[in-house]
């Protein structure tokens, strides 16, 4: 119980929720109270079962019985307590995540490995095509410069989102954030792809004559 009470409290705080008012509010008071509640009896119960092994005795045994039962009706207000607690947590805020730092970690590591693959592709030509007099690169040439260099500062935009999603996950942990992250992460591979076939393609044009 202890835990499942910790879990729901820890569940209001990293998602930043905290209620200051309302049915949320209440909820969140009965929470603290019963968790210290519930530590409280939990530490007599453990002092009672510890006097008991020193002591064997009828009156220790006793004390811990009364003790014991003492944290029954204590306990089931704990257990009422996070129940409600949970399901105003599901209804008001999106669900907490583990791991979701590693998460974040790991698909900026993705997204900045292919980032990577397309930069090199994109590089390569697009300096040649720069450096090219106009008239050498025709209709056909500057047509493909534009279309590339379109492509690779759209993708570069979705870079951004996904850099920022992380950012976010990193820090709310939800379920709403790790949702965004990889809505964002999706887009970007398309853009990789795009990039790279423009850069061949303007490649294979270059190469051509």
């Amino acid at each position: 119980m202890e835990k499942l009470l910790a879990d729901v409290l820890k569940g209001f705080q990293k998602a930043g929720q905290r209620p200051t008012e309302g049915e949320g509010k209440r909820i969140w008071d009965e929470l603290q109270k019963a968790y210290k509640e519930n530590l409280e009896h939990i530490k007599k119960v453990e002092a009672a079962a510890k006097a008991l092994a020193e002591r064997k005795s009828k009156e220790a045994a006793e004390a811990l019985k009364k003790l014991a039962e003492e944290a029954i009706p204590g306990l089931k207000l704990a257990e009422q307590a996070v129940q409600k607690g949970a399901s105003w947590l599901e209804d008001n805020v999106p669900g907490v995540i583990q791991g979701a730092k590693d998460l974040a970690k790991q698909v900026t590591k993705e997204v900045a490995d292919r980032k990577k693959q397309a930069d090199e592709a994109y590089n390569d030509i697009i300096a040649k095509m720069k450096k090219a007099a106009e008239d050498e690169l025709g209709d056909e040439g500057k047509k493909m410069k534009e279309e590339l260099e379109k492509a690779y500062k759209e993708n570069q935009e979705h870079i951004r989102k996904v850099a920022e999603a992380a950012k976010d996950l990193a820090k709310r942990e939800t379920e709403a954030a790790a949702e965004a992250l990889r809505k964002a992460a999706e887009k970007t591979v398309p853009g990789f792809q795009t990039v790279e076939d423009l850069a061949q393609k303007a490649t294979n044009w270059w190469n051509s004559d």
